[in-house]
């Protein structure tokens, strides 16, 4: 399952919107709808739900069941740098995380 359809799942299971996702967010409902739709999920995004989602199992909503590897794209010839600088941005969030969870 992909990041974007697990998203989809916790919305669902909350009863909510996208819109009402979003903003419980902090996010523009816009731009969150706009990314989603696109299947591009944004550094912002992510560091929103490690924030605002503390209900959800972050291991199970950024790795993937089958390896047990992150859901991000390995950054290829396909990814702008502004898409690769967003992934290390995402990476750099989710590795703050686990220093901070360990300690």
């Amino acid at each position: 399952m992909e990041l974007r359809e697990k998203i989809e799942v916790i919305i669902k299971e909350k009863g909510w919107s996208q819109k009402q996702f979003a903003e419980s967010l902090g996010l523009n409902h816009i731009s969150f709808n706009r990314n989603m739709n696109n299947n591009n999920i944004t550094g912002d995004m992510i560091k929103a739900f490690i924030e605002h989602l503390k209900d959800v199992d972050l291991n199970w909503l950024f790795k993937n069941e089958e390896n047990g590897t992150l859901e991000l794209n390995e950054p290829g010839e396909e990814y702008g740098n502004r898409k690769v600088n967003k992934l290390n941005e995402a990476i750099k969030i989710l590795e703050q995380l686990k220093r901070d969870l360990s300690q």
